[in-house]
């Protein structure tokens, strides 16, 4: 995918584009401008702590001044909306997911079954998973001061619509990174641990 996306910059300026795990960024302290996060790419590590650590990075590369835009699915929307199960044939075979959310982890789990159809089928099947933690907006909010930025607004969507907390289908939080970096210093013994979140389908502020 990067020689694909390096062979297709045609920008003036040439992008330079890296692998790296994002709970370790390979680049220099307040180096860069702005930062996105978008398309649900977070919430797939095991542990609060490791997700908390990726918005820390992002907080350590970013420029004083610089904004965030982090785009996560709004949970409440998703789990009101959740399908159990789908079935579909693609390329001569069949595909089966359930969808679940596990109220103890607070993830929704994916199970994908992959199976050949027609003469070829044997019965054989690919079974794979998928597990993401399903953070609220208030948890979002609060991992995100805690990183050290400042939230300026949040959106239901990429083009900056109003957020609604059970009718929006994203949950786009727009940051910065103070200008006076003593904000974000913090005791050695201050708690970050993500908020307990509210049951699914209370309805509640976003903060």
């Amino acid at each position: 995918m990067l020689k694909d996306a390096q062979a297709k910059n045609t920008a003036p300026k040439r992008l330079c584009f890296i692998r790296a795990d994002m709970r370790r960024i390979p680049l220099a302290t307040q180096s860069v401008d702005g930062v996105v996060n978008l398309f649900t790419s977070f919430g797939y590590f095991k542990t609060d702590r490791e997700h908390l650590n990726v918005l820390m990075e992002v907080a350590r590369v970013l420029k004083p001044g610089g904004r965030f835009v982090f785009d996560f699915f709004n949970r409440e929307h998703v789990l009101a909306n959740l399908v159990a199960r789908s079935e579909a044939q693609a390329n001569g075979c069949g595909i089966v997911e359930t969808r679940r959310y596990d109220m103890r982890s607070k993830r929704i789990v994916k199970t994908i079954r992959i199976s050949e159809i027609g003469a070829k089928a044997n019965g054989a099947a690919e079974i794979l998973q998928e597990s993401i933690r399903a953070y609220g907006a208030g948890e979002l909010k609060a991992m995100l001061i805690c990183a050290g930025f400042v939230p300026l607004s949040v959106h239901g969507d990429l083009s900056g619509g109003a957020f609604n907390a059970h009718e929006s289908a994203r949950c786009v939080w727009v940051c910065e990174k103070p200008n006076d970096l003593r904000l974000m210093l913090r005791p050695a013994h201050t708690s970050c641990a993500t908020p307990a979140a509210s049951l699914p389908g209370r309805r509640g502020k976003t903060d």
